[in-house]
This record gives C-alpha cells, structure tokens and sequence, in this order.
C-alpha cells in the first residue's frame, strides 16, 4: 500500500505533493513493525514512531544520517559492503528479500530483527522500503521453552528436589543473566525457612561479590533472620505469585544493591514447600511472560516432589512388606518361600539340610485347642534356634513342618545337629504336655543342587515317621533307594498323564466376600487316583525336576479349559494356574493359548493366569514383555502366595497383577498382629496399583470376617465352596451360608462395639 503511494509522475503519483505524503504517512505510522526508507545512497529519508519506539532515537537524530546508525558497530562494515552490493546489482534484488540482522538502540544495546527490503523506483530514483520486526519476544519465548526443557533433563535425571537444586540454580540463573540464585526449603516441624543452596555468577567476584554479600547480610539482619519471612509475606499461604520483590531497608538499597528479579514457589498438596529466588544488582524486573514460564517451572517441580515422594513412600512399603514377606508371623522365624531363596543363594560350600515335623501337634490342637498348638510351634521353633549356630538358618516351611539349613557341616556333624535339634525340643516343657518331633537330614558337597538334597531330607523325615516318629534319620547324598523308589513313583505318574493327553480338572468357587457371589473358579489339576484334598506338589515337584513341567503345564491349562461348559456369563472369570517358566517359554507364546481359546468357544478376558513359581525369576524384563503380549489380548493375571517370600514381592512390581492373592497361611493366621500388617500391605499395595485382594485358606466363618474386616475383596477355600464340577449355573449364584454368617458377624460387631473372634463365629 506504501508502494502505491509512491507512484512515478507520470503513473498519477507524487509521494511529496501533501495528500499522497499524508496517505503515505498514516499507513507507514499504522503497521506495527518499525518501517524506514533510505535513498540510493542508503541515507535515512522516512521512519515511522514505531521504530523510534524500538530504538529509543529522535527522529531528528536519523533523518539523513546512514542507516548504519542502526546497525551495531561490529557490523557496519560488512553492512556497508552488502548495501553497496545490493545497490550496483538491480537485478538481484527481488521484492521481498528478508534479512535476520541485529539493531543497535540509542543507548547500545542490540535487539534481533527481521528486515524485509523492498526496492521501490520513484522519478527515476531508487528508494527502499524496510519494515523491521522485532525478534526478541520470540527469541526469549524460544530461550524460555529451552530452559523448560533443560528442567525437565535435570529432574529426569535427579532423586530429590535438594539433589537437583544446585543444577537447578544454575541453569535458572545463567538463563535470566542474574548475579545469585538461592533456593530455600521450609522444614514441615517447625515451618521454618532454610536456604539450602546457592549459586554464583562468575561476574560477580571479588570486591562487588563481597560487597553484594555484605548487603544481603544486613538485610537478612534487618529481617530477623528470617528473609523469606519479611521479604516473603506468603510464603506459607497456598497462592502464591512470581513477584519481584525490592529491599526491605532503603537505608542500603542503592547502585549494586541485591534485588530480586524474580522469585516462584514450588507447591506440592498446595502447600509451599521450596522457593527459588533469582536476585541481581541491576535493579531490573523480569517481564510478564518470564513470570508465566517461572510459575510453570515451579509447578512443574512441585510435580516432581510429588512423584518422588510417591515413589519413596512405595519403596518403603514394599521394603517393610519384603521384611513381613519372609517371616513366619506365628513363629517370626523365616517362612517357606524365604528358606526356597536362600537355599538357591548358598555358596559353593557342602552344607546339610535338615527337615523336621511336630509328631502329635494335632493332639495338641484337639485337646488343647488351636492356642495350645501355637504355642508349641513357637516354642519348637525358638528351640531349633537356639540348638544351631547364629548363621544357620530356620524356617517354618509348612503347618506343622520345619527345614534348617546348616552350611559348611560334615554328615557326622549334620547327624549330630540333627539329634541335638530332637532332644532340644523333647525337653521344652510345656503346661501341657511334651513336644515331640521327627527329624530327616541330609548332606551335599559343594555345588550339588541343594534342592535334591532337600528332597533328600524329605524322604529320610517320612521314613524316620515311618519308623515310629521322635527320631532322626539320614544320610548324605547317594544313599537314597527311599527317596529314588518314591521319585520313580511320581515319575510313573506323569509320564501315564502326558501320553494319555489326560488330567482331572477341579473347580473351586471364588466368593466375593461382601455377598457371597461367586464371580468365578479357579482349575485345580488332579492326577488319576487323587482327590481335591491331596497335595500335588510332589506331583509337580517332580515334573519340574525331571524337565517336563512345560509339558505338564500346558496340559493343565487345556484340560481346564476343554472341561468348562462355554460360553459362561460374562462376569465370571476362570482362574489357571500357570508356572513361570512355562509362561516365560518363548516356543509356547500367547498363541497357542488363544488357538486353545478358539478351539474351546473361549473368551481371553474371561481368563486369569494365576503365575505360580517353584524357582526365583531373575529376568525381569522378560516378565513384563510376556504379561504386556497376553494383556494385549484380553487377558489378566493373578500372582499366587503373596505374603510368603521376596520373591513374589519382586513379581508384584514387574508382573503389576490384577489379582494378589494371600498365602494361606496369612488367612489362617490373621489373628496376629504382624499377618494383620502383611493383609493391610497387600491391601494397601492393591489400592495404589487397581488390583484386587483374594485371599486363600477361608476354612471357616471366622476367617472370612477377618478378611472383609481388612479390605480383602475376595476368598477362596472349602468354607467358601468346595472343588467339584462346574456347570454354567455355578457362576452368578450366591453362597447363601456365606451371606448370612457375614451379615450376622457385622451386626454383632456393630451391636457390641468389641465383639472378638469367637463371638463373631457364634
């Protein structure tokens, strides 16, 4: 539009005759760029207030000077070389060449700029027209996303908030060209303010940084010690602003003066925790937007605390639930899955393991009752501790079954342990009655596979039950007919299982324990000739050992689903128990199950795979690779036995389940205090991950209130339902026992207000 009005003569143009200089004028004074005109020599002939406003010249001081006056000193030359070149060549001139230069200001500082040059030819004279944009608002916006960025590294690479501080300071710092940044934290007991770090510029050095200390000083003096109290009027408050803050004393503000430039909270649960303030000597302020960005940057760090916190909080969680894990909470010596892991953690050494049993704790149980009984299973577990040397190790392995492992023995000291053990605990004495335990032993050179010999120690117990009880039989490794007799038995077993491509398959009910809906089964595999009350785990143990559990695992998960009558409603669900090496098999991927799937009419997200394990899963990653392949299918898993060994608490973090379920013996035990802490762990760990509990072992009334009592979802055991068929009418229904005895139990609680165990069961 300027262009038009700068027609030639002879076009109907004259931009001096006054109307077309007028209209020139107001649409050069209506952009909102600076615009200035130069002659062929490259004298200023025209600028418009904006530019003046850029700048901080007098239009006076322009007129007819060089257009280098706005250009910076150590630019002029080659300024004046291109305006030259730009001059004698026309042709290499189009309208619309753009320039990204630097402009000089009245005062000497510089601004980036883009210039557009565009040629006009007026009464056969060259005249350009350059509008000049002002990069620096862009350009700082650029350098503030880049400081964003450069917070995010740090944080990402930092574990605290006081670790990332110093990085912090001096990347906020050298960011804004301040001369000190300090970062300062409350203390929740008391609410006090500490500075907790600093930083300082290296311009600010000798006279002027003592200087600039010397005045920070006495103002922290003036304030009472306390600078964030008196030069931060809301710090404590729950909104607080990035503000720019000016001393407190006049008295020793002046030149060089410390000022804060700006200062931003760092806010977690809304509250201020941390405070950044960036300070200088100059007496300038930070503009608007660097407010924004500072206030973003201090949220986004109060996320980060956040995070942190949360983190720490789960891993300490997860360190008190690995401690609870491996102890036996009657007993509080170590437990079954604790003694699994240290017995494939022993060094390369010969050692013994030793086996023991409590010959007559039923009788204890029938006559004395179940408090009796415990009472005896701690005093035969602190015997055995006292009766071995402080770096053996005892661990309740079962009811009434107890494994020691002794390391660096011979087989004549083990036999000796072994009786020592026997005798110790014959001679606790009892209110009423005597202890008495059966012991079986056995020896292994170093490197042999320490879970043979205990498997060794197992067959001398049963054949020192055999014998008549209270005694100790044993041997060391090589002397094992008994134990090879019983193996091969084991071995007949599934070897008749896996070439007749058959199984028993029973379905135990999972209640929900708020009403005593059945949501589901779980498939339980029962060899020919065993029942639903029979252990299996020998059964497996020797699959296992013999290198034919995948085998076997695969042929339980298909019997299991082959036997359920699809398509079943779509609330329920169907429990399979799947062994970790099988399930991490790469031959024997999702696939397959889902081909099995499909041959049955079944539906993946109807399915839980319940991750049962007989060794400790080291490879982690392949854990979360596998689970992520079936999830994406539909799929879900269960982590079996939670509460009873690290390294199950190892599994919930990768494996990330939908179902934890209790270990039986921390439902029978929920009496005690410290299985009480393991359940609400559980529960606690649940709610944060979107799991859901299921407790194992509900034998009785008592039972199942205690679990609904501690925030357990959902139970399982013969009180709730027992194994048997399954039909599609099983899903859905309500166990109408079950209801009743939980409502009774609630309304008596609710009635006494102190209503124990026993009343509740009445």
């Amino acid at each position: 539009m300027l262009a038009e009005a700068m027609r030639r003569p002879e076009e109907g143009g004259d931009w001096r005759r006054p109307e077309l200089a007028d209209q020139a004028r107001h649409l050069a004074e209506a952009i909102p760029d600076g615009l200035l005109l130069t002659d062929r020599r490259g004298r200023i002939i025209f600028v418009n207030a904006r530019l003046l406003a850029m700048t901080g010249h007098a239009e006076e001081d322009l007129l007819g000077r060089p257009v280098e006056v706005l250009v910076p000193e150590h630019q002029r030359r080659s300024h004046v070389q291109h305006r030259r070149t730009y001059a004698e060549q026309p042709a290499h001139r189009p309208s619309g060449t753009t320039l990204d230069l630097s402009v000089q200001r009245a005062d000497g500082t510089t601004f980036p700029a883009d210039i557009a040059l565009n040629p006009v030819h007026w009464a056969g004279e060259d005249v350009v027209v350059a509008v000049i944009s002002d990069l620096s608002p862009r350009k700082r916006a650029e350098h503030l996303r880049t400081l964003q960025f450069a917070v995010t590294r740090i944080l990402s690479e930092a574990g605290s908030l006081e670790a990332a501080a110093p990085r912090l300071l001096r990347t906020l710092s050298e960011a804004l060209a301040v001369e000190v940044g300090e970062f300062w934290m409350v203390d929740p007991s008391d609410g006090s303010w500490t500075m907790r770090s600093s930083w300082h510029s290296p311009r600010l050095k000798g006279a002027d940084r003592d200087r600039f200390e010397a005045l920070w000083l006495e103002l922290m003096r003036g304030s009472g010690g306390n600078l964030n109290g008196n030069l931060h009027p809301v710090a404590g408050t729950s909104a607080r602003p990035a503000i720019e803050l000016q001393p407190s004393m006049p008295e020793v503000a002046g030149s060089g003066a410390p000022h804060t430039i700006v200062s931003f909270p760092v806010f977690t649960g809304g509250e201020v925790v941390a405070i950044f303030d960036l300070l200088g000597t100059t007496g300038r302020v930070a503009p608007p937007e660097v407010h924004d960005v500072m206030l973003d940057i201090g949220e986004q760090i109060g996320h980060f605390v956040q995070r942190r916190r949360a983190e720490s909080a789960l891993v300490d969680s997860m360190a008190r639930l690995a401690e609870v894990a491996a102890t036996d909470p009657l007993t509080g010596i170590r437990n079954r899955r604790e003694f699994d892991r240290m017995l494939s953690t022993i060094p390369r050494k010969r050692f013994a393991v030793l086996a023991a049993d409590v010959d007559n704790l039923k009788q204890l149980n029938d006559e004395y009752g179940h408090e009796a009984g415990d009472a005896a299973l701690r005093a035969v577990a602190s015997t055995m501790v006292a009766a071995l040397r402080g770096w053996d190790m005892v661990a309740r392995t079962g009811g009434d079954e107890f494994a020691m492992l002794v390391s660096d023995v011979s087989a004549r000291e083990a036999a000796a342990a072994a009786e020592r053990v026997r005798e110790a605990v014959g001679a606790v004495p009892l209110a009423y009655g005597q202890v008495r335990i059966s012991v079986g032993w056995a020896t292994g050179p170093a490197g042999v596979d320490p879970h043979a010999v205990l498997g060794l120690a197992d067959a001398h117990l049963n054949e020192a039950k055999r014998l008549g009880r209270n005694r100790a039989v044993g041997a060391p490794m090589g002397r094992r007919g008994g134990l090879a007799a019983r193996r091969s038995e084991w071995s007949a077993r599934i070897d008749r299982a896996l070439t007749q491509n058959e199984i028993g398959i029973l379905y135990q009910p999972i209640v929900r324990l708020e009403d005593g809906v059945v949501i589901g089964h779980e498939a339980l595999a029962r060899p020919e000739g065993m029942g639903p009350s029979d252990s299996v785990e020998s059964f497996f143990s020797e699959a296992y050992r013999t290198g034919r559990i995948r085998d076997l695992d695969w042929l339980c998960r298909r019997s299991a689903m082959a036997s359920v009558p699809w398509p079943m409603p779509r609330e329920w669900t169907l429990f399979v128990n799947v062994s970790a090496a099988p399930l991490l098999d790469p031959v024997h991927d999702v696939d397959q199950l889902l081909l099995m799937l499909e041959a049955v009419n079944g539906r993946p997200d109807q399915v839980v795979l319940e991750i049962t394990e007989r060794e400790r899963i080291s490879d982690l990653v392949r854990v979360r690779e596998v689970l992520a392949a079936y999830r994406s299918h539909g799929f879900r898993f269960a982590l079996d036995d939670v509460g009873e060994g690290h390294s199950t608490l190892e599994l919930l973090v990768a494996a990330s389940p939908e179902y934890i379920k209790l270990a039986r013996s921390l439902t029978l035990t929920a009496a005690h205090s410290s299985s009480r802490a393991a359940i609400r762990g559980a529960v606690a760990f649940a709610q944060t991950s979107g799991a859901t509990v299921l407790a194992e072992g509900v034998e009785n009334q008592l039972a199942a209130w205690q679990m609904a009592e501690l925030g357990v979802t959902l139970g399982q055991g013969w009180w709730l339902g027992r194994p048997g068929s399954l039909d599609a009418g099983s899903a859905g229904r309500s166990v109408a026992h079950v209801t009743g005895h939980l409502l009774r139990a609630t309304t008596t609680t609710t009635t006494t207000g102190t209503t124990t165990g026993t009343t509740a069961t009445t």
